[in-house]
């Protein structure tokens, strides 16, 4: 396994990297910084470029499995709800940015990461994806049923976790 540098080198040369391509105020940075600081969890949000290169030595295996277009930076609180061109309520992953063609492994382990890290900070138990459907202000009972949560994202959670692919993780 090759040497993955430190957090701080790798985030530095992230934010060297940004600084190159849009106005990073160096305010912002910090405020990031410190949000990073209050929980595993938003470190995790928080440093997807230390991730995208620690994950593929970790999960050797994994990280040669087929490619398709992966969101990358995925993680609970990256679900949601909102309303189509239609008005129809629907659910999915919000946050695209990262997206790339990437082993879909990296998607599940990552998720299952996350799952971890909030099942033992309590907030996952608490809802923290079922509550981002619950916030909706215009749902309709029928709609929101038990959740999306429920119904696929907790099934497929507990095969990756029975099979111990998030535990590396945490």
């Amino acid at each position: 396994m090759s040497r993955v540098p430190s957090i701080v080198a790798t985030t530095l040369g992230y934010e060297r990297w940004l600084g190159e391509r849009v106005a990073a105020l160096e305010a912002d940075l910090a405020h990031k910084h410190a949000l990073m600081t209050q929980s595993l969890s938003s470190f995790l949000r928080g440093t997807y470029y230390h991730w995208a290169l620690l994950w593929p030595q970790v999960c050797a295996k994994l990280s040669r499995a087929p490619r398709l277009l992966a969101v990358g930076d995925v993680h609970l609180a990256n679900f949601g709800t909102w309303r189509d061109s239609e008005g129809r309520l629907v659910w999915g992953v919000n946050d695209l940015d990262e997206t790339a063609r990437m082993p879909y492994a990296a998607d599940l382990v990552r998720l299952a990461t996350s799952a971890l890290i909030e099942s033992r900070t309590g907030t996952l138990a608490a809802g923290a994806c079922r509550g981002s459907v619950t916030r909706q202000p215009n749902a309709r009972p029928h709609e929101l049923a038990e959740g999306p949560f429920r119904r696929f994202i907790s099934p497929l959670l507990t095969t990756i976790l029975a099979q111990g692919l998030g535990q590396m993780w945490v």
